[in-house]
């Protein structure tokens, strides 16, 4: 059983709240072969609301939900291919979210890494979902979860992810918990 901890400490005085949590059900390995013989797979998780697997989180697009919790696919991830090679960056490994700066062209981008600061940047936040999370950020970052890996030709080279702005969020897969702190 795997069972981890990630975050960081809450601030003093700050109320703490229950969890919510997010439940993994393995996704059939898909798997397509292109006319040039290219072969592109997808391996993971699909997260539920419930236990029972009827209420699948969908996609984040542009708005950040009330209750902080967002899922995306990784944007970026072809020019970053060395990076996403890490085998830190594997499936439930986790990701820290944080705005970078150095993109003059988008004041609002937000990069994705592992979750040391000595991880390199994987790749990015879609852009319009980045508008709507940046400025609602803890200054740490968001914290979030690989929940599946997208490969081309064996390379990996999109992950899609699950995170919290600043909720609480227990992820419950096959093989254990995984908490995330928002």
């Amino acid at each position: 059983m795997i069972a981890a901890v990630w975050g960081r400490g809450k601030d003093k005085g700050e109320p703490q709240t229950a969890p919510l949590h997010l439940y993994l059900q393995p996704r059939d390995p898909w798997q397509v072969v292109g006319d040039d013989g290219e072969k592109i797979a997808v391996t993971g998780f699909w997260p539920y609301w419930d236990e029972g697997f009827a209420d699948r989180l969908a996609e984040t697009d542009e708005e950040l939900p009330a209750n902080g919790i967002f899922r995306f696919r990784l944007h970026g991830g072809t020019h970053h291919v060395k990076a996403l090679q890490d085998r830190r960056l594997q499936l439930l490994a986790r990701v820290l979210i944080t705005p970078d700066h150095s993109v003059p062209d988008h004041p609002h981008a937000l990069a994705v890494a592992g979750y040391q600061r000595a991880h390199p940047r994987a790749g990015y936040v879609p852009d319009e979902l980045a508008r709507s999370i940046v400025g609602k950020l803890p200054r740490a970052g968001a914290v979030g979860a690989i929940i599946a890996t997208t490969t081309r030709n064996g390379i990996r080279v999109g992950l899609d992810i699950v995170a919290s702005t600043h909720a609480t969020l227990d992820i419950k897969a096959p093989k254990g918990i995984v908490r995330l702190w928002g």
